[in-house]
C-alpha cells in the first residue's frame, strides 16, 4: 500500500498534466485531427513496445536471481546492449517504411512527416522506459518520480504554451514529445550511469533473450490492441469517430491511475514474497481488495463519463460517454487478472502468456469485426471481450504451470455485479437527468452493500467495524 500510494501520487500528477493539454487538443484542433493525434500517439507506444520486446521484463526477472552487485550490474548492461542492437536494425528500416506505413494505418495520405516525428521518438522513448524501469525494480523512489512526473510535466507545460501563443499544427505536438523523450530519455540514463558496465562476454544474452522475447511477443500483441481498434474504426467508421473513440478512450483510462500505481508495487512486492509461507493468503487478500476498489472505479467512471467528456473536451464530443463502461470494464477486469495469473511469471513459462495474448488478440479482432455496426459502441465491447479472454486465459495456464491456486469466487462475483450495474445504468433512458442520476447512486450503493453482505467475511466486517468506532472515539 505504500509504495502503491506512492506510484499513485507519481502516476497521478503525471496524469493531471496530460488532462491539463486534453481538453485544449480536443478545443484547438477539429474531431478529425484530434483522432490523428491520438492514433499517431498509440502508433509511438506500439513502436517503442516492438523495439524493446520484452527486454524491461525480462532484467526485471532475473535481476532478483542474483545477491551481488556486480551480476546484477551485467544482467542490465547485457540488456541494454540488446535494445541498443534492436534500435541501430529497426530505426532505418522504419524510417524508410513511413510513407507506406503512416498510409497502412491511418488511410489517409499525406502523413509520412509526421510517421517520421513518432519513428525519430523512439529510441528516446526507449531510454525512458528503461530508465523508469530500471529505478524502479532498484527503489531509486526520488528519481524515478523525476523522470516519471517531470516529463508528463514538461511535455504538458510546452503543449500548453505552444498552442496559446503559436498558430500550431499537428506537427507542433510531436516535435514537442520529440525534445521532451530526448531530454529526459538522456536524464534517465544518467541516472542510472552506476548500474552501466562494459558487459563481460555474453552469458546472459541466451537468457534474456529466450524469457525476454516471449514476453516481446506478449507486448506488442498487447499493443496492437489500440492499434487495431482505431485502425478497424479509420477503416469502417471514419476519421471523426476515431476522433469521438479517442476521447472516450481518454476518459476510460482515467482508471489506469489506479491501476498503473497498483501494478508498479505489485511487480516486486509479489516476487518478493512468493517463498513466503503465507503468501497465498495474501495474493488472496490483495485479490479481494484491489478488486472492489477496481469495480467501484468502473461504476463512478462510467457513471459520471458523460459531464467528464463535456467539462474536459466540449459537448460535441458527448457521444463518446457510450464507449466508457466497456473501455473501463476490460481494463479493470485484465487488471484483477494479474494477481490469479501470477503462477505464469513463478514457473517462468513466459511462453504461455504469449499464446494466451495471442488468442485473446484473435478474439478481439472477432469481436470488433462483429460488432463493428454497432459502431464505436460495438468497437468497445469487442475490445472488453479481448480483455476478458485474456484474463481468463492466463489465470487458467498459470494454475497448470505453478502449484498455486486462488479462490475466484469474489472477483468473478464483483465484476458480474459490476457489468450488470454498469448496463442498468448507462443505458436505461429516464425522463429527467436528476432520475438518472438517482438511478446510478441507488447501482454504486447496491454494490456497496453487495460488498459489504457478500464479499466481506464477518470477521472483516467486524474489523472494520471496530476500526470506525475508534476512529470516531
Amino acid at each position: 500500500m505504500k509504495d502503491s500510494a506512492l506510484y499513485g501520487t507519481a502516476v497521478a500528477i503525471s496524469r493531471l498534466f496530460s488532462l491539463l493539454t486534453f481538453p485544449l487538443l480536443t478545443r484547438y484542433f477539429s474531431t478529425e485531427n484530434y483522432g490523428i493525434i491520438d492514433a499517431f500517439i498509440v502508433l509511438t507506444n506500439l513502436l517503442t513496445i516492438l523495439v524493446i520486446f520484452g527486454q524491461d521484463t525480462a532484467v526485471a526477472r532475473f535481476f532478483y536471481e542474483y545477491d551481488d552487485r556486480e551480476s546484477q550490474r551485467q544482467v542490465i548492461s547485457q540488456s541494454f546492449c540488446i535494445q541498443m542492437v534492436t534500435i541501430v536494425a529497426a530505426i532505418p528500416l522504419l524510417w524508410l517504411m513511413s510513407d507506406s506505413l503512416a498510409a497502412l494505418y491511418t488511410g489517409k495520405k499525406g502523413l509520412s512527416g509526421l510517421c517520421r516525428l513518432v519513428v525519430a521518438q523512439v529510441p528516446f522513448a526507449l531510454l525512458v522506459n528503461f530508465s523508469q524501469n530500471l529505478l524502479k525494480w532498484t527503489f531509486s523512489r526520488t528519481k524515478f518520480l523525476i523522470i516519471s512526473v517531470g516529463s508528463m510535466a514538461v511535455s504538458a507545460v510546452l503543449i500548453f504554451c505552444l498552442l496559446l501563443t503559436t498558430k500550431a499544427e499537428i506537427t507542433t505536438v510531436f516535435w514537442v514529445l520529440l525534445v521532451n523523450q530526448f531530454f529526459f530519455g538522456l536524464l534517465g540514463i544518467y541516472f542510472c550511469r552506476h548500474w552501466l558496465v562494459w558487459p563481460r562476454g555474453l552469458g546472459h544474452w541466451k537468457s534474456l533473450l529466450s524469457y525476454g522475447s516471449a514476453y516481446g511477443l506478449i507486448c506488442v500483441i498487447a499493443a496492437c490492441v489500440p492499434a487495431l481498434d482505431r485502425f478497424f474504426i479509420s477503416r469502417f467508421l471514419g476519421t471523426e469517430s476515431l476522433g469521438l473513440y479517442a476521447v472516450g478512450y481518454r476518459i476510460a483510462f482515467l482508471l489506469a491511475l489506479p491501476i498503473q500505481a497498483f501494478h508498479t508495487a505489485w511487480g516486486p512486492f509479489s516476487l518478493a514474497i512468493f517463498k513466503e509461507e503465507n503468501a497465498r493468503e495474501t495474493y488472496e487478500y490483495v485479490q479481494t481488495y484491489f478488486s472492489i476498489c477496481i469495480c467501484l472505479g468502473v461504476l463512478l467512471l462510467a457513471f459520471a463519463a458523460e459531464p467528464l467528456i463535456v467539462l474536459l473536451a466540449s459537448a460535441r464530443y458527448s457521444l463518446s460517454s457510450a464507449v466508457v463502461l466497456p473501455l473501463a470494464l476490460g481494463l479493470g477486469v485484465q487488471a484483477i487478472g494479474w494477481i490469479p495469473s501470477i503462477g505464469i511469471d513463478l514457473s517462468k513459462k513466459s511462453y504461455l502468456k504469449f499464446f494466451a495474448t495471442l488468442a485473446a488478440m484473435l478474439i478481439t479482432i472477432g469481436s470488433i469485426r462483429l460488432l463493428i455496426p454497432l459502431g464505436i459502441v460495438g468497437v468497445a465491447w469487442g475490445v472488453c471481450l479481448g480483455y476478458a479472454a485474456k484474463t481468463i486465459l492466463e489465470t487458467w495456464m498459470a494454475y497448470k504451470a505453478y502449484p498455486l491456486r486462488l479462490y475466484l469466487s469474489k472477483p468473478v462475483l464483483l465484476v458480474a455485479a459490476t457489468l450488470a450495474g454498469g448496463v442498468l445504468g448507462t443505458s436505461l433512458q429516464l425522463d429527467s437527468v436528476y432520475a438518472s442520476y438517482a438511478l446510478r447512486a441507488t447501482m454504486l450503493l447496491l454494490l456497496i452493500g453487495f460488498v459489504w453482505v457478500i464479499i466481506f467475511t464477518q470477521k472483516e466486517r467486524s474489523l472494520l467495524l471496530r476500526f470506525c468506532r475508534l476512529q470516531r472515539q
